[in-house]
C-alpha cells in the first residue's frame, strides 16, 4: 500500500559516489493515514488489527511505533 502523494518521500539512488538515501521529514507522520489501510487489510481476512497475536514492523524509530500503537489502538508493548 502506498499513501497517495508520498511517492517521493523515500528515495534511493546509486551514483558513482555511492548509495544515496533521501528521507522526507514528513515520513514519521504517516501512521495516521496508514492505519485505516492496515485495519482494512486485516478485516479482509476476518482479523481485528488491534487484536493480532503478533506484529512484524520495520520502523524508522520510536515515533513510528508509538503512532502505530495509537492509531491501531494496540498496546505499545506489542511493538517492542
Amino acid at each position: 500500500y502506498l499513501i497517495p502523494g508520498t511517492e517521493e518521500w523515500i528515495m534511493y539512488d546509486v551514483k558513482a559516489t555511492g548509495f544515496h538515501f533521501l528521507l522526507d521529514k514528513r515520513v514519521p507522520a504517516t501512521m495516521e493515514p496508514l492505519a485505516p489501510a492496515l485495519k482494512s487489510l486485516a478485516g479482509e481476512h476476518g482479523w481485528d488489527a488491534a487484536d493480532l497475536d503478533f506484529y512484524i514492523v520495520h520502523a524508522g524509530g520510536p515515533r513510528i511505533l508509538d503512532d502505530l500503537s495509537t492509531f491501531l489502538q494496540v498496546d505499545p508493548h506489542a511493538f517492542r
